[in-house]
């Protein structure tokens, strides 16, 4: 899923986690805490996952390289305090910084 199919997937899905009182997430059959107030391990693996796509894909790569210093800002609007591992804006800024050095 992309874009807005996907957060709606995601609000969906929290709804559901709330309702059953789940506040973690598993990966490779880890518990990891779905909504940190700072980056942690959920956060790590986003930026994991986010960094092979780029190595993955040169289209990617290339695309992202193309924004130069663009400020990058989400297609919705955020909450307020939304953990750090949603805000894939700013995580494909830091790694475009990497591509930079």
């Amino acid at each position: 899923m992309v874009a807005f199919a996907a957060k709606d997937a995601g609000t969906l899905g929290e709804a559901h986690m709330r309702k059953l009182g789940i506040d973690w997430v598993t990966f490779e059959g880890r518990r990891l805490p779905y909504r940190s107030a700072k980056a942690g391990e959920h956060h790590r693996l986003i930026v994991a996952a986010m960094r092979a796509k780029l190595e993955q894909n040169p289209r990617v790569r290339e695309v992202l390289l193309s924004t130069g210093d663009l400020v990058l800002l989400p297609d919705h609007v955020q909450e307020a305090n939304a953990p750090p591992e949603w805000l894939y804006c700013r995580i494909w800024m830091e790694l475009r910084g990497e591509l930079n050095k």
